[in-house]
């Protein structure tokens, strides 16, 4: 079943169930997701020219001509045609659709977008009051939990694990990901309290279905929280990064990791570094459960508040 989605900004009409909204009306899809491609082998795709490749998590992404072949190993390739926007997925016996769809929402489109010179962050983010939060970090520095926590307060998801942005003038837009949070096991307990569906994932996580609570499609990014979990920490510590150490810790922590496309890495880099120059960038050490402090939601917004003044 085909069902058209808005991911990023980028309307994609697809095969597979993706994690994001439907556009308020029917458009031309700028992507076609399609079932059926050949399954992937164990070896990488050898002939053309190597975009992004990163062994020691079995991804390599080979481009030839209008072809653009996105590998992963024993699990899935996507064979992406850059001129008519065509997706072809083919998945081995122990790839899902559940997990394909999240390599496409993550990986792949990440890689789409930097080689239409776009720029995403790895980040989850939510809007609070007005006011646009975006958690930047690695795996495992509590991005989604956060996410969650505020969004128990009553903030709107905007997206998980991939933000999308685009500096406008004096000002830095976002573009709406998923709808929803993604848990690993230790933070499943905050979602037992919260009126939305939930559902364990094929990759031992737990589904969190915001689409409830979502943000508009687009908006203004007001701040970025760089989280420094810490178990022995009794209050929240915040401090402003420098421009220079916001966009080495920003490069550092890409959500697309091995690109190796020049000219998509120098505008990623041009792009980061007129990011720091317009939105504030905070170091925040928080005290870290579960349980998680009944204030903490409040403590990170007032930090990000101040911050974006």
């Amino acid at each position: 079943m085909t069902a058209q989605y808005l991911l990023h900004g980028l309307v994609i009409e697809s095969e597979l169930r993706l994690p994001a909204r439907s556009p308020d009306e029917r458009a031309p899809p700028q992507l076609r997701v399609v079932l059926g491609g050949p399954p992937p082998g164990p070896e990488a795709p050898g002939e053309g020219e190597i975009v992004a490749d990163l062994a020691a998590y079995g991804y390599s992404a080979v481009r030839s001509g209008d072809t653009l072949r996105c590998w992963f190993s024993n699990l899935a390739e996507f064979i992406i045609d850059t001129a008519s926007g065509e997706v072809r997925v083919g998945m081995s016996p122990c790839c899902d659709r559940e997990l394909a769809s999240l390599l496409f929402a993550g990986t792949v489109l990440s890689l789409v977008l930097a080689l239409r010179d776009k720029t995403v962050l790895h980040a989850s983010a939510v809007r609070h009051e007005g006011v646009t939060l975006a958690f930047v970090g690695d795996e495992g520095r509590g991005k989604s939990t956060l996410a969650t926590l505020l969004c128990a307060d009553g903030a709107e998801l905007v997206t998980d694990d991939v933000l999308r942005f685009e500096v406008k003038g004096n000002d830095v837009h976002w573009y709406s990901g998923t709808n929803e949070l993604r848990l690993r096991r230790q933070a499943w307990p905050l979602a037992s309290n919260l009126p939305y569906p939930s559902s364990p994932t094929s990759d031992g996580r737990l589904r969190l279905d915001l689409a409830s609570r979502c943000a508009p499609t687009r908006g203004k990014l007001d701040a970025i929280i760089l989280p420094r979990p810490d178990t022995a920490l009794t209050q929240l510590e915040s401090r402003v990064v420098s421009a220079p150490d916001a966009l080495l810790a920003l490069a550092f922590s890409p959500r697309l990791r091995g690109l190796c496309d020049i000219p998509a890495l120098r505008r990623q880099f041009h792009a980061l570094g007129a990011l720091v120059r317009r939105v504030p960038v905070l170091d925040v050490a928080l005290p870290w459960g579960p349980p998680f402090a009944e204030q903490l939601s409040a403590e990170l917004c007032a930090v990000a508040r101040a911050g974006s003044r």
